[in-house]
């Protein structure tokens, strides 16, 4: 007869307690790697200067809809495949963002839902605008401080929708200003200084700011605040003009520019009177971007009189006439501008430049490109790779224009939003301190110091 208690089941050795232990565990780790997998999961790919992060509790730069699938990273690589795979179908120019009057929906439109962290340092922006209000509110955006102050110049000009969406960033947002008057400003230059003149007046009215970018409409910030201050802070109070000889036939032969017809000192001056005497200008030419400390902002608009010099140089019948003002004062040594230069530099430089951080040009004289705006060339995505390294030695690259191509300019934008929260990118350090206007600076203040023992060109 078969046996059947051979074969019975054993006996558990695990009591109940154990398994219900078991069980909670084990449903515990389910939870557990459901979360990690779905809620935590993240790839986060950081590459300088551009950083592609592909995650769901990182911040993430939101691009345009239409822009969504663009892979920046192999742009800035310069992956020549991926770069002709889509210009093959054409350039993407900006669409029109709405024109939005709810404060809360244009906050969140610019700074979004990651705003930069605070940094202990504030950055004056002057800006003189008249189009393109894509690339100025995407610039804003990944460029934004609480700290900072951004002043714009609407071009009298514009669109009526350019100056109401302007209006709107100013309205929403605290530290946006627009000067108090639309002036009538032009390619030759005329009006330009004085629009700049009205920012900085302005700005001077808000704390805290040490240095000031004068920039114009399609000029692109190509660093973070944080990179921007320390390239700020190693300036130490230089002020950062291109200089370069004047051109005759910009100003009148016939015109006096003494300092007393020009009424040029007042009782602010801070100069004695014998240093009056022997004061004169040295005069030079330069882009009108350029970089201020505040003290010299503090002397245009306070401890002298710029008005008849300001008439002399914005003459209406004349050629580019923006670039003479600025670029005489910083190249006066005996106006004793804050954070100037010596004329002597310039007179003796031979063919050499001398260092300029504020913007970088790509002239057309000097290579060749597909598209060009005044003999200047316009940034497209190709061109990512080499704004990549130029923006190691510059504050800011023109030109950037949404209706060419808005692709380059989302790019740059994302890099800027990545680098903000992930990491600064590295820039040329001894090219700051190798500034000849940084190197003066310095040596002005040694005892003994005489000019011509002092070696110019920093390049």
């Amino acid at each position: 007869m078969f046996d059947f208690k051979r074969f019975s089941p054993r006996k558990t050795i695990y009591s109940e307690e154990f398994l219900r232990y078991l069980f909670l565990f084990l449903i515990s780790l389910i939870i557990f790697i459901f979360l990690w997998s779905n809620t935590w999961k993240t790839e986060l790919l950081i590459t300088l200067p551009n950083i592609s992060i592909c995650a769901t509790n990182f911040p993430r730069y939101r691009k345009p809809s239409y822009l969504s699938h663009f892979d920046c990273q192999r742009l800035f690589a310069g992956d020549i495949d991926y770069i002709e795979e889509l210009e093959h179908y054409g350039k993407i120019k900006a669409k029109e963002l709405p024109v939005e009057p709810n404060c809360s929906k244009l906050r969140a439109r610019v700074i979004g839902d990651h705003p930069a962290p605070d940094l202990n340092y504030s950055i004056a922006f002057a800006r003189n605008v008249y189009t393109d209000y894509e690339l100025l509110e995407t610039i804003l955006g990944v460029t934004y401080s609480p700290t900072n102050h951004y002043c714009f110049h609407v071009d009298i000009k514009s669109t009526q929708r350019f100056k109401t969406q302007m209006s709107y960033l100013e309205k929403c947002l605290p530290n946006v200003h627009l000067a108090p008057n639309y002036l009538n400003t032009t390619s030759s230059g005329h009006n330009n200084n004085r629009a700049h003149l009205l920012c900085l007046e302005l700005l001077l009215k808000y704390q805290n700011w040490e240095y000031v970018l004068m920039l114009q409409n399609h000029d692109l910030v190509a660093h973070t605040n944080s990179e921007l201050s320390k390239m700020l802070s190693l300036l130490n109070g230089t002020n950062d003009f291109n200089l370069d000889n004047m051109i005759w036939g910009r100003v009148r032969a016939n015109q006096s520019f003494t300092m007393d017809d020009l009424n040029f000192f007042t009782k602010h001056t801070p100069l004695s009177f014998p240093e009056r005497e022997t004061a004169k200008l040295d005069f030079a030419k330069g882009l009108e971007q350029a970089t201020l400390n505040r003290a010299a902002v503090d002397w245009m608009i306070n401890r002298v009189n710029i008005s008849t010099l300001l008439d002399r140089f914005d003459d209406r019948k004349l050629y580019a006439v923006d670039e003479q003002f600025f670029a005489t004062l910083q190249n006066s040594e005996t106006l004793r501008m804050p954070g100037g230069y010596h004329s002597s530099c310039l007179r003796n430089r031979g063919n050499k430049f001398f260092t300029y951080l504020t913007r970088h040009t790509r002239w057309t004289f000097d290579r060749s490109c597909k598209h060009n705006r005044h003999w200047i060339c316009l940034y497209g995505i190709e061109d990512l790779w080499e704004a990549r390294e130029i923006a190691r030695k510059h504050f800011t690259l023109n030109k950037f224009v949404a209706s060419h191509d808005f692709g380059a300019i989302i790019c740059m934008a994302e890099s800027l939003f990545n680098r903000t929260h992930y990491g600064d990118e590295p820039f040329d350090l001894l090219h700051i301190r190798n500034h000849s206007g940084v190197r003066y600076q310095k040596a002005t203040r040694q005892p003994g110091f005489y000019i011509s023992n002092f070696t110019c060109n920093g390049i």
